[in-house]
């Protein structure tokens, strides 16, 4: 059968450049390779990443259960595609479209054929090629992502309660604090601004209300 898997695993690491690099020796010592592979820092200075692995399928399942061994697996997520109908069907297809070019060969070799049928033979010739070509591009694609199964690691150096905007739980505090104190001095400047602009209007107030008293 042929069977398409590709998976993604979080995986998280005290050392994550020494982790990226035993990843990537284990998968150049089992025959498989890297196709892609990124790094970067978030705000508490901790190194996250991902690589894209590219291995043998038949030693795709122990790879998933090695990959502990490099770090602590915090989830996975497995997929399998079933392609082998697919694959017999474009097999199936690519046979007919084999016989139907040799007999278009056929009449384009006849020598009292006309012009016009050879031209029409030479349209037609054109189209199953391309045809055939395309069929064998897809059974040519289908077998490669069967024969080597695919895994993207995601690779995390741990940070206190790691957040959306990448830092961490003290760095959050600190930004929620700054922010608390910028908003308290808003309001304070608010009222006063509010206070002062009440003064002539109190002064006023008792003015009138000294001389009701008088009078």
């Amino acid at each position: 059968r042929m069977i398409i898997k590709t998976g993604t695993m979080n995986l998280e690491t005290e050392k994550y450049d020494e982790t990226i690099n035993q990843i990537s020796e284990y998968v150049k010592n089992t025959g498989g390779y890297i196709t892609n592979s990124n790094t970067s820092v978030n705000a508490s200075g901790k190194k996250f990443g991902a690589v894209t692995i590219r291995i043998f399928s038949d030693k795709y399942d122990a790879m998933l259960k090695d990959m502990g061994n490099f770090g602590k697996i915090l989830n996975s997520q497995i997929n399998g595609n079933d392609v082998t109908s697919e694959y017999i069907d474009l097999q199936a297809r690519m046979t007919t479209q084999s016989e139907l070019e040799k007999r278009l060969l056929t009449l384009l070799n006849e020598k009292t054929a006309k012009l016009i049928d050879v031209v029409e033979v030479e349209e037609k010739l054109a189209e199953v090629r391309e045809s055939i070509e395309q069929t064998q591009g897809r059974m040519k694609y289908l077998k490669n992502q069967s024969d080597f199964s695919t895994l993207t690691v995601s690779v995390y150096e741990p940070s206190l309660m790691t957040t959306s905007s990448g830092g961490g739980f003290f760095y959050e505090i600190g930004r929620g604090f700054s922010k608390g104190l910028k908003g308290f001095t808003e309001i304070l400047s608010g009222m006063i601004t509010f206070s002062i602009a009440l003064i002539p209007i109190v002064i006023l107030l008792l003015i009138l209300a000294y001389t009701a008293i008088l009078i």
